[in-house]
């Protein structure tokens, strides 16, 4: 039966009876962090609305957002050219930075080189693996880091893809004078360049 005077808790199904002058009960404070200061938190709204672009800022902000349409589209389109290949828009590129190498490499070099996740990069050089595209072999210069090559079949795959890829890049540049593709090209260099991370990692 309850008593008068006194608070009713229900825990887990158990009546807990709690008596407030007993245990000297008083309300809590309302912790200091969670006080509502409402001129300082305007200050700070005001402070954040306040910040915009600059002129080469804003821009800067349209390109990048173009650049993940841009490869959002390649992505797409490379997966069709390469599929009848038995290869993907990842996998040829891989295999493109094996050629642009010329020997063969470490799947740390890959990724510092595309500027990729060396972990992303492992499962991709596994797929091609396990398709006998390119081969993994043991690397003198590093215990743990093997070497990449291709394999015939990888290579012969990787040239089909190149002339797939000649004739879509001349019909895509199509109408678009080589200065400006050249100058987009040097920005977009420039740009990556003071994105790249200063110290560079081990094989």
């Amino acid at each position: 039966m309850r008593q008068p005077g006194h608070d009713y808790i229900t825990i887990n199904s158990f009546n807990r009876k709690v008596s407030k002058r007993r245990l000297g009960y008083r309300p809590a404070p309302f912790p200091e962090a969670f006080t509502a200061e409402p001129s300082r938190n305007v200050t700070k709204v005001k402070k954040r609305s306040s910040i915009a672009h600059s002129a080469s800022g804003k821009v800067f902000t349209e390109l990048v957002l173009e650049v993940f349409r841009f490869n959002g589209r390649l992505v797409f389109v490379g997966d069709r050219m390469t599929k009848a290949l038995g290869l993907s828009t990842a996998r040829w590129q891989i295999l493109g930075a094996m050629a642009l190498a010329g020997k063969a490499v470490t799947v740390a070099e890959i990724a510092r080189n595309m500027g990729l996740q060396r972990q992303s990069v492992q499962r991709t050089v596994n797929a091609l693996v396990s398709t006998g595209m390119v081969v993994t072999h043991e690397n003198p210069n590093h215990q743990r880091a093997r070497l990449v090559s291709f394999t015939k079949k990888g290579r012969a795959a990787y040239e089909d893809t190149i002339a797939i890829q000649v004739d879509w890049a001349n019909k895509t540049a199509a109408g678009l004078p080589e200065s400006e593709l050249s100058s987009a090209l040097l920005s977009l260099r420039y740009l990556r360049g003071k994105l790249e991370p200063a110290r560079k990692r081990n094989p």
